[in-house]
């Protein structure tokens, strides 16, 4: 049995990612401390799932220009230096897990590290990817590239890196990282969360549903488009939309604007996974309309392994990740920024039942060839991996304090 510290900036409740892996360690013995910034839906709770829970600061959604990301950030690693420092003391850390973003937040282990705890950073994201996406920076701009060189110093401080899947490590490692370094887990969904596929009595022909960060980059102004159009062409469609983000106050002002408050329904904040089964499970297709740029070319959204485990149709903007994995068999791709071929895939889908079915039936067997199951044995490996490293350098570090007596 380990005591293992993770820290993440995020809404924890919602992080399925983290939430998989602590929960896989408390459910094979180890204690698992989590110190995250406090949210709405962890208010009053001290632990989750077997997950301690230990509060800095309040989680705020990002807004602002890059400078203030950096500063909101730099603030929650001195706190979480501090409470990992407290909990090191309390109780020795064997192994501490650090969840990105920021890269930087990787310090926050120091206090552990150099009482002998291993060190893992999880890259979620590729920062200097996001930074240009966000705020429309260059590849040269001096800002990305001091994110690039955290990144690789980042790294190099943990005694080991995990990627979200292949075209992300391949980047992390283009980044100046050791590819030796890095580990790939992917963010397959947790079946026992997820639940089994759609129940075709309860499915919803008219119901799109889309779940998680509302951002430019995710191209949410065009599924809305879309439903403007089904409407407007006398079809019964609706939009069911899960998430928060930068962009949602404008995404808000269109479905104002669009008159489609009775068309859309927009839950204007990050829920549960385990909240929004029930209505997933009732979609009739997914949208995950992306923006292609230098960020999401390498994304491969959570939400789409998550619906394709569902047997959910899904629709989405093709990029050389989701290709990597997903072809025309398997999903419905369109083109950015195309809220007619949106409208157009959903009508078709909706009355096309044997090839909603063949996309489900090749989605599902994607997301099988990458189950949790496999993901997570992969993930303990490494941890187990650390813990003996940090366990060797405990024994050797004993030996020589005898010695010198």
């Amino acid at each position: 049995m380990a005591r293992i510290c993770m820290v993440a900036y995020t809404d924890y409740a919602a992080d399925q990612r983290i939430r998989r892996e602590a929960e896989a360690l408390v459910a094979r013995g180890d204690i698992v401390d989590l110190v995250s910034p406090r949210s709405e839906a962890l208010e009053g709770m001290t632990s989750l799932e077997g997950v301690n829970l230990h509060f800095v600061r309040r989680f705020q959604q990002g807004k602002g220009g890059p400078i203030r990301y950096l500063g909101r950030y730099a603030s929650f690693l001195a706190g979480a230096a501090a409470r990992v420092s407290r909990l090191n003391r309390a109780n020795r850390i064997d192994l501490v897990q650090i969840h990105t973003m920021p890269d930087f937040l990787v310090f926050a282990a120091w206090p552990a590290k150099r009482r002998g705890a291993g060190v893992i950073l999880d890259v979620h994201d590729l920062v200097p990817e996001l930074y240009e996406s966000k705020f429309g920076l260059r590849t040269g701009h001096p800002i990305v590239r001091l994110l690039t060189w955290t990144e690789r110093r980042s790294i190099a401080f943990a005694d080991a890196a995990l990627a979200v899947h292949r075209p992300h490590r391949d980047a992390i490692v283009r980044h100046g990282t050791p590819v030796e370094k890095l580990t790939e887990v992917m963010n397959s969904p947790d079946l026992r969360v997820v639940g089994p596929p759609q129940d075709q009595a309860d499915f919803d022909p008219s119901l799109v549903v889309y779940h998680g960060t509302v951002a430019k980059r995710h191209g949410l102004e065009s599924a809305v488009r879309a439903i403007d159009l089904a409407r407007r062409e006398g079809r019964d469609t609706t939009l069911f939309i899960a998430g928060d983000g930068d962009d949602a106050e404008r995404i808000e002002g269109l479905i104002g604007e669009l008159a489609l408050e009775d068309a859309v329904t927009f839950q204007r904040r990050l829920v549960r996974l385990e909240e929004l089964v029930p209505t997933l499970r009732r979609a009739q297709v997914g949208v995950i309309p992306l923006v292609p740029d230098s960020f999401t070319r390498y994304m491969l959204p959570v939400k789409l392994l998550e619906y394709a485990a569902l047997r959910i149709p899904v629709i989405v903007t093709r990029t050389p990740t989701i290709e990597a994995y997903f072809d025309d068999s398997c999903v419905a791709f369109v083109g950015p920024d195309d809220p007619e071929a949106i409208a157009r895939e959903i009508a078709e889908l909706a009355s096309d039942p044997n090839r909603r079915q063949a996309l489900t039936t090749n989605a599902g067997k994607v997301v099988a060839q990458h189950s949790w199951d496999e993901e997570r044995k992969r993930y303990l490996g490494v941890v187990d991996d650390i813990l003996g490293r940090s366990h060797a350098r405990e024994v050797s570090g004993d030996r020589l304090q005898v010695e010198a007596r």
